[in-house]
């Protein structure tokens, strides 16, 4: 009896170092397109109307994957101009973002790859407002902290070391510092600055088409 308990600890001991022996490290470069969906927001910057996609801008990261755990690191900056019937707005946006998670064991049609990710995200974002009305005066509005989500990841070979990525964001949680700045001559200086705390959940929708080399 204690043989053969030996034998299939011995057994079972070889498959599992097997396994994790015959696992290949990779690495991925990859460069996404992001786009805001359903009336999103960047982060201290809500669109006025309705918009069904609202581009960000790229991103570039680095993953790199054994078996099915998978690490990923991102960076982005983006910048872009908005205007209103009051203000004038150039938003500007950097982040660093890192990703865990781990890939099904069975494909979707047999082709494409799903990865189920947590990610964790810090940001700045700032916003210059220059008023095109004449009741109205220069403002400023600062936005930093950190954001969490969850993430599924939909990847397509196109061949053997190039692969097309659709992911999409949704069960997020943000914690932020805010802090605004009105240029208003009028007010005295104490009253112009204004700080808070921002929480906001499930408000950011992102979506996004990478393409992923493999080194």
């Amino acid at each position: 009896m204690k043989t053969a308990l030996l034998i299939a600890f011995l057994g079972i001991s070889a498959t599992l170092f097997g396994q994790e022996e015959a696992a290949v490290r990779t690495f991925d470069l990859r460069l996404y397109s992001n786009a805001y969906i359903l009336h999103s927001r960047w982060h201290s910057h809500l669109p006025d109307e309705l918009r069904v996609l609202d581009w960000a801008g790229p991103s570039l990261a680095f993953s790199t994957s054994k078996g099915t755990r998978v690490h990923e690191w991102e960076a982005a900056y983006w910048t872009r101009a908005e205007e209103t019937p009051e203000y004038r707005y150039r938003i500007r946006q950097m982040h660093l973002r890192y990703e865990t998670g781990v890939y099904l064991s069975k494909k979707l049609f047999e082709q494409i790859r799903i990865r189920l990710a947590g990610s964790s995200m810090l940001f700045y974002h700032h916003q210059d407002g220059t008023p095109i009305v004449a009741n109205r005066y220069e403002r400023e509005v600062n936005r930093y902290g950190v954001a969490f989500d969850f993430v599924v990841h939909f990847e397509l070979p196109i061949s053997e070391r190039l692969f097309a990525d659709l992911n999409l964001s949704t069960l997020n949680s943000t914690f932020a510092f805010r802090r605004s700045y009105s240029y208003n001559p009028f007010l005295p200086e104490r009253q112009r600055e204004l700080t808070s705390f921002d929480i906001d959940a499930f408000r950011l929708r992102l979506l996004r088409l990478g393409l992923s080399y493999r080194l």
